[in-house]
């Protein structure tokens, strides 16, 4: 899909009039003003704000104005929990912001170390997003983001206590500090993560995320997406594209569901109790922690799982490292 501008588009020959049938035709999609998408708009809305960013670029030629927060994120490629309606840019060195009709145009001081190029754009680096993002977004938005980066190894750890200590003032350095703690790059998917807030924020906080099932002779049965060790409960979120990472050439949908099911019924063969999540659950969040306290009381009394775990350490930002200094 291409962006390009209306002065592009005149240089090639078509006309005002032609421009605006093609966008009311709904061939073309307005992006930013005086930049248009040559297609329709596109199915999923991350991949329009991608655009819209892009296409919202296209106007400033200073180097003093980059992508940044949710914008920059798009570019880098990390999944946002909600996708915002303006695009978000910085202007290096100015304070205060605006909002135009399709950005939020903050001011803040950035370095160089701060800062990068990707694809022609200007852009805020992946640590300093994700600080942008603890600072200014959700929480949710922050941690989505810091474990995708972190399981993706787009960043570590000290990449990022690096952007924290370059932050021009203390305000909301606390608040960076506790968001950012709180990423476990174990996480596969976004949902993963707001699974493992939900719980976290209401009093299950001891999951552990990507976690090895063995029998009784060592043999691998499972890897599931969360496990309670103490309480013997595995977790997996089932999202829309769950099934096909089971899929293997010439397998069908039906035969996937299938295995899966097998693979369940021999995690259960070894004691272990399965919970399920869909994104309709993680829309109600009280419920789902409801629904995991009742599996935890009804495992009460019961004999303890069979087998092994091996357990992945946490993939984390550690901010402890800067108290020992």
């Amino acid at each position: 899909m291409t962006v390009t501008s209306r002065s592009d588009l005149l240089a090639e020959g078509w006309s005002l009039a032609e421009i605006r049938a093609k966008l009311s035709r709904r061939d073309w999609t307005a992006m930013a003003p005086g930049r248009y998408l040559l297609g329709p708009r596109p199915q999923f809305r991350s991949d329009e704000f991608l655009l819209r960013t892009h296409a919202m670029m296209m106007r400033f030629s200073s180097p003093e104005i980059v992508a940044s927060h949710s914008s920059a994120a798009a570019v880098h490629g990390l999944p946002l929990h909600t996708v915002p309606t303006k695009v978000e840019i910085t202007r290096v060195g100015n304070s205060g912001s605006r909002s135009t009709r399709g950005a939020r145009i903050r001011g803040l001081l950035l370095g160089q170390r701060d800062r990068t190029v990707i694809n022609g754009i200007a852009v805020t680096t992946v640590a300093r997003t994700l600080v942008d993002l603890a600072r200014h977004a959700s929480a949710e938005q922050a941690i989505v983001a810091a474990d995708h980066a972190l399981h993706h190894q787009l960043v570590t750890s000290d990449e990022v206590i690096e952007a924290f200590l370059r932050l021009s003032t203390a305000a909301r350095r606390p608040t960076v500090r506790r968001v950012l703690a709180r990423a476990d790059g174990r996480a596969e998917s976004a949902k993963e993560t707001i699974q493992r807030l939900i719980l976290a924020d209401g009093g299950i906080a001891d999951l552990e995320l990507q976690v090895e099932i063995h029998d009784e002779d060592g043999k691998f049965v499972a890897r599931v997406d969360g496990a309670l060790l103490e309480h013997g409960i595995a977790t997996e979120y089932d999202g829309e594209q769950k099934y096909l990472k089971f899929l293997k050439p010439g397998q069908d949908a039906a035969s996937a569901v299938m295995e899966e099911k097998r693979r369940e019924d021999a995690v259960r063969a070894l004691r272990w109790s399965m919970v399920r999540h869909t994104k309709y659950d993680l829309a109600r969040p009280r419920d789902m922690v409801e629904q995991v306290k009742r599996t935890i009381r009804s495992r009460r009394g019961l004999p303890p799982v069979l087998g092994s775990v091996r357990v992945r350490p946490p993939i984390t930002i550690d901010f402890a490292a800067l108290d020992d200094q």
